[in-house]
């Protein structure tokens, strides 16, 4: 199934703020602030290079430079779906945990996360992101891998030629939800999301 299919209806009577982790090129952003109720989506990425053993994706391959171009011209793009839409959006040029600072808990009516995908990473952003979400709000995210055996949390995975990453979703849902029971999350596909009640 889509993940437009998944969250068309998921989020369409979601008001307030909305958070997407790991805005890349703004596509889903524009998804989120076009089929929405929002009235603030607020884009959080650090457009930055990163050591591979931090961050081993495909996505990390370009230079500074070329991280920095991208972020003016998802900007700019963002800018230009903001100004056609409903939704005020933001783009924050900040890791995850940094902007999570920003936000008051049970404050957020949706979380997207689709930054870094690594086991470690995915699991603070659950840890940094689930208490921000307010009742009744959802904290989703995007790549959850195949269920089978990884190593240290994570798997590689190559999707096409020049498309690859390590990636540990899944298993940080497992830990995150021994660490809050009441954490009852959905996998379709590779989406996942989790209602707070």
């Amino acid at each position: 199934m889509e993940r437009e299919t998944i969250f068309r209806n998921l989020i369409k009577d979601l008001s307030g703020v909305a958070i997407e982790i790991g805005t890349c090129w703004g596509g889903w952003a524009e998804f989120l602030a076009l089929n929405g109720s929002f009235n603030h989506l607020v884009c959080v990425d650090p457009y930055k290079v990163y050591p591979m053993d931090v961050y081993n994706d495909a996505l990390n391959t370009m230079t500074q430079q070329q991280c920095d171009s991208k972020h003016q011209q998802v900007e700019a793009r963002l800018q230009n779906v903001s100004s056609v839409g409903k939704t005020k959006i933001t783009l924050l040029r900040q890791e995850s945990e940094k902007a999570s600072l920003g936000f008051i808990d049970g404050s957020v009516s949706f979380v997207y996360i689709d930054g870094n995908h690594h086991y470690s990473e995915v699991l603070k952003d659950l840890c940094f992101w689930w208490v921000k979400v307010k009742v009744g709000g959802v904290l989703a995210g995007d790549d959850v891998e195949p269920d089978v055996p990884h190593q240290d949390g994570n798997l590689f995975i190559t999707h096409q030629p020049g498309s690859y990453g390590l990636y540990g979703v899944r298993s940080a849902l497992v830990h995150f939800k021994k660490l809050v029971p009441n954490f009852n999350y959905i996998i379709i596909g590779s989406q996942f999301f989790a209602v707070k009640i």
